[in-house]
C-alpha cells in the first residue's frame, strides 16, 4: 500500500525538479542578455571621452573594438541594432555633452527650468538620433557574411567578406554619409575623426586622403584588434572577425601598425617642411548681437552692425583680425561700398582680414560665406562657402 504513493510522491518531485531545470537557464539568459546591454552602454559611454573637450583622444582607436565584437557575437541583427543603438547613444551622450551648456536661454524669452528642459531635449533627442545610426551599422554588420580576412572568401555557396575591410567602408557609408546626409537632416558633431584634431602629425594625411578616409582608419584599427582578440577568444559567435589562425592574426596588426606608422612619418615631413610660425596673433570680432535684430521692436540696421563691429576694432591686435559667421549679413561681393571701406580698414591697421558675410554662386544658390582681405587693402578672389549646413 505505502509503494504506490512513495511512486507518486517521487513522480512529483521529478516533475518539479524538469520545472526547475528549465526555468533556471531561462532567467540565466536573460540575465546575461542585461550585462550584453549594460556592457554596450558602459562601452558607448568610454568611446564618448575621445570626444574634443574630453580629450582622451587615444580611446578613438580602441574603443569601437567592443561594438565589433558584440555586433557580430549577436544572435540576430535586431540584437545586434539594440546593442549598437545602446553604445550609439552613450557615445553621443559624452560626446556631446556641450548641448547642455546652450542654457540659460533666457535671451530666447526663456527661463531657468525652460531652458534647461530645452536643452537637455536636444541633447538626448540628437544622441539617440545619433545611436539609431549606430543602431543600424551594427545590425548590418551582423548580417554581411564577414571573414577575417582581407581578401574575400568564396565558402560553399556564398562569399564571405573581408571585416577589416567591409567594417570601414560600411560606418563611411552608414554613419558618415547616409545616416548625416543633408536631406536627413543629419548633424555630423560626433565623428570619429574630429577626435584626433590635436594630433597634428597623425592628421597631416588629410591634406590627401581626406578627414573621412582618416575615420576609416581608426574604425579599420579597431576591426583588427577585434580580429586579434576573436582569434585567441576562439569562440564561434565571434567567428566573422577571427582571422584564419593566430599568427595572420598577429601579421594583420604588424601591418595596422606599418599603416599608422606611415602616417606619422608623413606628418612629420611636412611639419618640418612649413614655413610659417607655429603662433600667430590674431583677434576674433564678437559683436554678440542677440535676438532682439529679428524682432519688430528693435530691428539693427547695417550700419547699427557696422558700428558695434567697428567700435571692437580698436582693440583688436596681432596680425590677423577674424568677423565671425554672419558678422555682416549681407552680400559683400554685390557691397561694392562696404567691400572699400573693409579695404581700407585692413590697410589702416595693417592686419589681414576675414569676414563672415554671405554669398551666392553661379547658379543662385546662397551660402554663409567667409571672405579674405589682406593688409594691403586687397579681396581676395577665393571666397569660401560654408560646406555643410546642420539644423542647430
Amino acid at each position: 500500500m505505502i509503494a504506490p504513493e512513495t511512486d507518486r510522491m517521487t513522480a512529483t518531485t521529478q516533475k518539479r525538479k524538469k520545472k526547475t531545470e528549465v526555468r533556471t537557464p531561462a532567467l540565466s539568459k536573460r540575465g546575461k542578455g542585461g550585462l550584453v546591454l549594460l556592457t554596450s552602454a558602459i562601452s558607448g559611454a568610454v568611446l564618448g571621452l575621445s570626444a574634443p573637450g574630453i580629450e582622451v583622444w587615444w580611446l578613438a582607436w580602441i574603443g569601437l573594438t567592443p561594438l565589433l565584437l558584440l555586433a557580430v557575437s549577436s544572435n540576430r541583427p535586431r540584437q545586434a541594432f539594440l546593442r549598437g543603438l545602446l553604445f550609439g547613444t552613450c557615445y553621443n551622450l559624452v560626446y556631446q555633452n556641450w548641448y547642455l551648456g546652450l542654457s540659460p536661454l533666457d535671451w530666447l524669452g526663456f527661463n531657468a527650468w525652460q531652458g534647461w528642459l530645452l536643452a537637455g531635449a536636444a541633447w538626448l533627442i540628437i544622441s539617440v538620433q545619433q545611436g539609431l545610426i549606430i543602431g543600424i551599422f551594427a545590425a548590418i554588420a551582423k548580417a554581411l557574411p564577414m571573414t577575417g580576412t582581407f581578401l574575400p572568401e568564396r565558402e560553399k555557396s556564398k562569399w564571405t567578406w573581408p571585416a577589416l575591410v567591409t567594417l570601414p567602408l560600411l560606418w563611411v557609408l552608414i554613419v558618415n554619409k547616409l545616416g548625416n546626409a543633408h536631406y536627413f537632416l543629419g548633424v555630423p558633431f560626433s565623428m570619429l575623426e574630429y577626435t584626433q584634431y590635436k594630433q597634428i602629425s597623425l592628421i597631416q594625411i588629410a591634406s590627401i586622403i581626406g578627414g573621412i578616409v582618416i575615420g576609416a582608419i581608426i574604425v579599420m584599427t579597431n576591426a583588427v584588434i577585434a580580429s586579434l582578440i576573436a582569434s585567441f577568444y576562439g569562440q564561434k559567435s565571434v567567428a566573422a572577425l577571427a582571422a584564419p589562425s593566430r599568427t595572420i592574426a598577429i601579421h594583420q596588426c604588424l601591418a595596422m601598425g606599418l599603416i599608422l606608422t606611415g602616417m606619422l612619418a608623413f606628418g612629420f615631413y611636412q611639419s618640418s617642411n612649413l614655413n610659417a610660425p607655429s603662433d600667430i596673433p590674431l583677434s576674433v570680432i564678437q559683436g554678440n548681437v542677440n535676438i532682439d535684430m529679428e524682432k519688430d521692436k528693435r530691428r539693427y540696421s547695417l550700419a547699427d552692425l557696422l558700428a558695434r563691429q567697428l567700435s571692437l576694432v580698436g582693440k583688436a591686435t596681432g596680425e590677423i583680425c577674424v568677423w565671425t559667421e554672419s558678422s555682416l549679413p549681407v552680400y559683400l561681393s554685390r557691397e561694392s561700398l562696404v567691400a572699400r571701406n573693409m579695404a581700407q580698414l585692413a590697410q589702416r591697421r595693417g592686419f589681414d582680414m576675414i569676414v563672415g558675410s554671405m554669398d551666392a554662386d553661379a547658379s543662385g544658390r546662397h551660402y554663409n560665406a567667409a571672405y579674405g582681405i589682406s593688409s594691403r587693402g586687397k579681396m581676395l578672389p577665393t571666397v569660401y562657402h560654408k560646406r555643410y549646413l546642420v539644423p542647430f
